[in-house]
């Protein structure tokens, strides 16, 4: 395999560019800090599980109510995907109704 002077660039930049992950440090004792985010009920001060939160969107004056799950499979469906690999899934629009038959 031959490199040109060019391809040889643009790979040492590259290699050389690339910078590690920033990692958290305490400020007292200098050690690595896991950052973990959790949801809690300001009502009763109890934790929230993922199965508790829920997601809303105002459509037509109404709030509508989505699951984790029904907003990740809306999301994976906006990127071409079902995150298995499958990139088959989407809408088909087959027609239009004529607004008079809708009520």
């Amino acid at each position: 395999m031959r490199y040109s002077p060019r391809s040889l660039r643009d790979s040492s930049y590259s290699y050389l560019s690339s910078r590690p992950s920033k990692v958290k440090l305490s400020r007292d004792t200098n050690e690595e800090v896991k950052v973990q985010r959790t949801f809690v009920n300001y009502e009763t001060g109890a934790p929230l599980l993922p199965s508790d939160i829920d997601k809303f969107q105002e459509y037509g004056g109404k709030r509508i109510r989505f699951t984790m799950d029904e907003v990740k499979g809306m999301t994976a469906m906006q990127q071409g995907g079902d995150g298995g690999g499958n990139n088959n899934v989407g809408l088909r629009l087959c027609g239009f109704k004529p607004l008079s038959t809708l009520r």
